[in-house]
């Protein structure tokens, strides 16, 4: 069987997106595993190679991210595109912001590119309201990179504080007193508090705010992953996937809300997360004892994963 999978993980400056594909195509080859796969880059324009292999698949998932509309921006997607495309399945994408408007170009290439009678897993709500108007079938099954924090996974992450923390921050969405007001809170918490910059602008802006002293972490996935198995640390940031990742590896995590993806996903599973304006939530979550419980939408996992058995 071939997949073609939208994957933003190429082409990015994001290393979050490498968390997306990886859950994702761990879940596609559990689903498909005889299945070869094809990758093509959503942040970049569709080529006619690309065409080529989107025609030739047997079916083509859109992989997780913020990759759906208004404006298209973190998705090359096009009208033109739409006349080769007819089969795309979403799993895991969600909606770019809290905007809810579709014009009637976006709505055109959306009914003419999407997979007219599959079951479409989406990551939030807006993007359920939204698919739903356009007559498509579809459930809120949150991110793939939740679905293997069950119970027996979170079960294992510790209630507690650990001696020291690991913390990111985003550039792109920057609010220079809050972020130095919740680094200052977590320095003077911890014995030692490292940095993981997730995009490279993520670098500059720290220095700005004047925590350019922390300690860094190496920007890759690998090493970001390699860190957290290796220290007994708590992760503390708005890097929604850092975050996640840190849940994946069994570290405590609290995920700073900077736009809609971790508000709309932690109303959804109960992900731990507080506002980046609330120092009082954060020292809460830092110094109260809790579990970590999430509540997956396991029922529309599974639907959506049954269309394919």
């Amino acid at each position: 069987m071939r997949l073609a999978v939208i994957d933003p993980s190429l082409a990015t400056d994001n290393l979050g997106d490498e968390v997306i594909y990886q859950a994702v195509e761990a879940a596609l080859l559990d689903l498909f595993p005889a299945a070869f796969i094809h990758r093509i880059a959503s942040h970049e324009a569709l080529s006619d190679r690309s065409h080529k292999v989107l025609r030739a698949a047997d079916m083509t998932f859109v992989a997780g991210s913020n990759l759906l509309p208004p404006d298209w921006a973190q998705w090359r997607l096009t009208l033109a595109d739409s006349m080769f495309i007819d089969n795309l399945v979403i799993f895991g994408a969600g909606w770019q912001n809290d905007v809810t408007q579709l014009n009637r170009e976006n709505t055109k290439i959306m009914r003419r590119a999407f997979h007219r009678t599959a079951l479409h897993a989406v990551r939030d709500k807006p993007a359920v309201d939204n698919l739903a108007t356009l007559g498509l079938r579809v459930v809120n099954a949150s991110c793939p990179t939740l679905w293997a924090l069950d119970a027996a996974a979170t079960a294992r992450i510790p209630v507690t504080r650990a001696p020291e923390a690991v913390v990111t921050v985003t550039a792109y969405r920057n609010r220079p007193a809050e972020d130095a007001a919740f680094l200052r809170l977590v320095t003077e918490s911890y014995r030692k508090v490292w940095f993981y910059p997730q995009m490279e602008d993520d670098i500059p802006h720290l220095e700005r705010i004047g925590f350019g002293h922390l300690p860094r972490i190496r920007a890759t996935t690998a090493a970001f992953t390699r860190f957290l198995a290796e220290n007994e640390v708590d992760y503390i940031g708005s890097r929604l996937h850092g975050g996640i990742r840190a849940l994946q590896t069994g570290k405590r995590s609290l995920i700073l809300q900077v736009d809609n993806r971790a508000r709309d996903i932690a109303a959804h599973t109960g992900l731990p997360s507080a506002r980046l304006d609330d120092p009082a939530g954060i020292r809460r979550w830092i110094e109260t004892p809790a579990p970590t419980v999430l509540r997956l939408p396991e029922a529309e996992i599974a639907a959506w994963k049954a269309q394919f058995r």
